[in-house]
Order: C-alpha cells, then structure tokens, then sequence
C-alpha cells in the first residue's frame, strides 16, 4: 500500500495503478538497485536460472 497521504477510493488507486507503465518500472528499479549487490533464491529446478554474474552484468549494463 502506498502512502499518498490522502484518502483514496479504490478506483483512484486502480486508475493510478493502471497509469504505471513498463518504463516506470524499469526507471524504478535502475533508480533503486542499479550498482547495488544483488541475492538471487532458486527453488526447484533451477537448470534455467541465470547466474549471479550474469544478472549483475546485466543490471550493470541497461
């Protein structure tokens, strides 16, 4: 839940929520994680799970 400091109805949150877009979360994540080590769970077959190295390169480069 997040905090707006106001009282919303629940279709202003699920309008608000729907205006998010991949870019938003993309921007987000490079904002918050970029640069910042990084932990990984597998649970189950983890055959197709990419390593850690390969995350980090990859976080590192977009």
């Amino acid at each position: 839940i997040v905090t707006t400091g106001e009282r919303l109805s629940p279709e202003e949150v699920f309008r608000r929520i729907d205006l998010i877009q991949l870019s938003d979360v993309k921007d987000w994540c490079n904002y918050r994680i970029k640069g910042k080590p990084v932990s990984i769970t597998g649970l189950g077959n983890v055959d197709s799970l990419p390593s850690l190295a390969e995350i980090s390169n990859s976080l590192s480069s977009a």
